[in-house]
């Protein structure tokens, strides 16, 4: 066995970590190949497996090596020592798929080969409190407005002067909007629940509607004024406790 062989052979054991560098062409994405295969036949589920790429198209052209070798599996092996390695792997793969019935060849997405932006993506969809992000996040093809903020960081304003003078101005316009359909929302909401169920004291009525019949109601502002205050007080008591539980959460992962 030459010294190569013995290096790709070794690379193979799942207990422990490698870094493979080599020359283009030399078979470092068959190689790949083989260990994510190595590691898949070890696990009950194929989610258990990651594997990052920088591109959509490696990550693409892995899990068609990937699909590729599964499909190969199924006849007969193939006389290269090589590629024999990636046929009794493959199989592996494919015994463990009948016994935990992963069903990969028809449900190729559970191979979890994705790039990296992709990665970071999932993990902030999954944990929304802790990434603190008011929507899914996507790649930015433009990243003009980042940009903006970081030279205006990087010429030494400070954090009120960019919040002021860039963040606040490129937000503007999604903040209109937000307020726009936030208003369209609750005035739904109050002429649906006005409408079906009417505004029964003690039974039906809701905060929004206790506050339009103290509006309606002459000499009831101050108690109106009230009502607003502690719903606002509400909301925000829900937001302290909600960052709150978020900074314990962190501070535990962190140790």
């Amino acid at each position: 066995m030459t010294s190569d062989a013995a290096a790709r052979s070794a690379a193979l054991d799942p207990r422990r970590s490698f870094i493979v560098q080599a020359p283009a062409g030399s078979g470092k994405t068959e190689l790949l190949t083989q260990r994510y295969l190595r590691l898949l036949a070890t696990v009950r589920t194929p989610e258990q497996i990651l594997a990052i790429t920088f591109t959509r198209k490696a990550a693409a052209e892995m899990r068609a090596r990937i699909l590729q070798a599964l499909e190969a599996a199924n006849s007969s092996a193939h006389e290269s020592a090589h590629k024999r390695s990636t046929w009794e792997l493959a199989r592996a793969v494919l015994d463990a798929d009948a016994r935990h019935e992963w069903r990969l060849t028809e449900h190729p997405a559970r191979l979890r080969i994705q790039t990296i932006d992709a990665l970071c993506a999932s993990l902030t969809a999954q944990m929304p409190v802790l990434a603190k992000f008011g929507a899914q996040p996507g790649v930015a093809e433009d990243p003009a407005e980042l940009c903006r903020e970081a030279a205006a960081r990087t010429l030494g304003a400070g954090p009120l002067d960019v919040f002021a003078t860039v963040t606040l101005p490129l937000a503007l316009p999604g903040i209109l909007a937000g307020v726009i359909l936030a208003f369209a929302r609750g005035i739904g909401e109050f002429g649906a629940t006005i409408t079906f169920v009417s505004n029964i004291p003690g039974e039906t009525r809701t905060l929004p509607l206790a506050l339009y019949t103290l509006t309606q109601t002459p000499g009831t502002e101050t108690g109106a004024a009230r009502l607003a205050l502690i719903s606002f007080a509400v909301a925000m008591a829900a937001l302290i406790a909600s960052e709150l539980a978020a900074a314990r959460v962190a501070r535990r992962l962190a140790g």
